[in-house]
């Protein structure tokens, strides 16, 4: 299964890099964000902690860790969509639609309990592919939607939460009470 996803061709951007994945197994709690970045080495993984929103997903992964809970890291682009001067750009309407098919195999594969959606591309894809209905969220609390025995959560994404301390200590008090409510 998985091994569909790291030889996919559905797009042109396997030729940019081959798909980022994280080598976790299984996990109760998958994050999601939007697109892979650029490797600069072979150990990198999608949100990966060298990286100012990556080590902020490590802190929750760590707070997860503390009360036994595994996490997977994945991006809605499992490639690194780039423009014609080789920069970072967002994922095309279509490129999500094609990806999409590849994270639902991750979903499958690791099964993980909580999926929790960083930012609104990956929320709105999610909302379209999975018909799924997110109330407003905002960052003193958390919503979700469960389908199929799995929260769906939406949250904003580290690097919007990154630019207030405040706002970082909400975001990490809200998934601690997510965590402590949800499993």
């Amino acid at each position: 299964m998985i091994n569909d996803i790291k030889t996919c061709h559905k797009c042109n951007l396997c030729a940019n890099q081959s798909p980022l994945l994280d080598n976790v197994k299984n996990a109760n709690i998958m994050v999601v964000g939007l697109s892979a970045k650029i490797k600069h080495n072979s150990t990198e993984i999608p949100l990966d902690r060298r990286t100012r929103s990556g080590s902020l997903v490590s802190e929750l992964e760590e707070i997860a860790q503390n009360y036994g809970y595994n996490f997977y890291r994945t991006n809605l682009i499992k490639c690194v969509p780039l423009d014609v001067n080789g920069k970072l750009r967002y994922p095309t309407e279509e490129e999500i639609d094609l990806c999409f098919k590849n994270l639902v195999i991750e979903m499958d594969y690791i099964k993980p309990q909580i999926v929790i959606l960083f930012g609104g591309i990956v929320v709105d894809a999610f909302a379209n592919q999975l018909r799924l209905c997110f109330s407003k969220s905002s960052i003193q609390t958390y919503r979700f939607q469960k389908m199929d025995g799995r929260y769906y959560i939406p949250m904003y994404h580290p690097s919007y939460v990154l630019r207030s301390k405040a706002r970082k200590d909400i975001y990490i008090n809200n998934f601690v009470r997510l965590i402590q409510d949800l499993l």
